[in-house]
């Protein structure tokens, strides 16, 4: 079988004119599927493809969108280097779309993705509140990987500009139950003001009976933006109440 020659015409289906959005994305699945189902012998021609348009991503825009749907198809088979050629991606300078990098990564399930992804945590800052969307994803995808030796990367991310990098950041920190954390999140939870984000942030200074935090979860308890927030009241009430409890002292009884 003449791989390049079977793998060039797949690729060319690629610039077909199109009428809407549902048409492109029709035309990427078959081509993914095509490349997905040619023979074994066509894996190392793949690979190379996927090498060289990877090397011209930065040149345009279809070469990247040409080596998404090579990469996609590479995953699909199961291919041994599958999980490298996707985290040169996302570590690559010349490469734009990194969330869905990350997320092939985080599909492989393998823990030999956990450099690349905190590389993505490290180096895709967001630009304002409204962003953060790989940072964000990288750190979902550690918290899958059960990664703990990356909490000294996502323990700042907690005081992140992005409120989905935040509520990632702390999602990690408590289901992975890294007490190393539990000072951010003191100094966090008086500046903190997405409502969702405040509640994880309670529920782990709860997890880890950090009563020093009461002066300030009662000063926002009080405040007008959480009194408003039926169910953020009632959350931050119930955490009161449960860190007072830890913190009582028992009773010394006389004899």
């Amino acid at each position: 079988m003449d791989c390049d020659k079977a793998i060039d015409a797949i690729r060319a289906r690629l610039d077909a004119p199109y009428e809407s959005a549902k048409q492109v994305l029709t035309l990427e699945a078959e081509c993914v599927g095509a490349l997905s189902e040619l023979d074994a012998e066509c894996s190392e021609a793949l690979m190379r493809v996927g090498y060289s348009l990877l090397e011209r991503a930065g040149v345009s825009d279809s070469d990247e969108y040409a080596f998404g749907v090579i990469l996609q198809a590479i995953a699909n088979r199961h291919q041994p280097g599958a999980l490298d050629l996707t985290a040169a991606a996302l570590m690559g300078d010349k490469t734009g779309s990194k969330e869905d990098y990350v997320g092939l990564l985080d599909s492989y399930h393998d823990a030999r993705a956990i450099p690349a992804l905190v590389y993505a945590v490290q180096h895709n800052p967001p630009l304002d509140e409204e962003g953060g969307w790989v940072r964000a994803r990288a750190i979902d995808a550690l918290r899958s990987l059960g990664a703990r030796e990356a909490a000294g990367v996502v323990i700042p991310c907690v005081q992140d500009i992005a409120y989905r990098v935040r509520r990632a950041a702390i999602g990690f920190l408590t289901r992975l139950n890294v007490t190393a954390a539990a000072d951010t999140f003191v100094a966090r939870v008086r500046d903190e003001d997405d409502p969702d984000v405040l509640e994880a942030l309670v529920d782990g200074l709860v997890l880890w009976e950090r009563a020093d935090s009461l002066p300030d979860l009662r000063d926002l308890s009080t405040s007008d933006w959480v009194t408003q927030d039926k169910s953020l009241r009632s959350a931050l009430d119930v955490a009161i109440v449960a860190l007072e409890r830890d913190n009582r002292q028992p009773a010394v009884v006389a004899r």
